[in-house]
């Protein structure tokens, strides 16, 4: 994540989102380092903000944050607000991130396919009745099936319950293709 910034002057003005670069160009006579230190945009009125990254669950709740970060105790935050969906968008995020997890878990298949050889999943399943690579289609298809068993249960539990499901730690424990 990059850092954001906030330049506040002493009588009140608040500019956020502020970049490094606008700070460069107000200030051309000026030699900064590539990177400043907190201590040296501190002196121009430039101060780092803390962007919290809440856990929430975007099937149902949308984040958004606050226009004008706020400064509390010496430390610039920016607020934020999680707000309910409405039973329609809900329903239409469940489709959307249902689809998702599946093209995920179709292009864990895919690399599976590639590392394997073949250009993808479908070009290796469409092998099946080959006199050269139908071992390998035919593995590749008991394969696909176990990996769907597995995870098609996750994805409509999730789906049903308008839960987020982490759908790269669920790849991660799934077997690999071997033909």
């Amino acid at each position: 994540m990059s850092v954001k910034y906030v330049k506040a002057s002493k009588a009140g003005e608040v500019i956020f989102p502020y970049t490094v670069l606008e700070l460069r160009k107000e200030n051309p006579n000026v030699s900064f380092p590539s990177v400043p230190n907190e201590k040296s945009l501190a002196r121009y009125g430039v101060f780092p903000v803390d962007v919290p990254e809440p856990d929430y669950n975007p099937v149902s709740e949308t984040l958004v944050y606050d226009n004008k970060p706020k400064r509390a105790n010496g430390v610039w935050t920016l607020g934020y607000r999680l707000t309910p969906l409405a039973q329609s968008e809900r329903e239409a995020n469940k489709k959307q991130f249902k689809v998702g997890y599946r093209e995920l878990v179709e292009g864990f298949m895919d690399d599976q396919a590639k590392e394997a050889g073949f250009r993808d999943m479908a070009t290796l399943l469409s092998y099946k009745g080959s006199s050269y690579y139908n071992d390998a289609a035919v593995a590749a298809f008991n394969w696909r099936e176990g990996i769907w068993a597995t995870v098609e249960p996750l994805i409509q539990q999730a789906n049903d319950k308008g839960e987020r499901l982490d759908i790269r730690a669920v790849i991660a424990t799934l077997p690999t293709l071997s033909v």
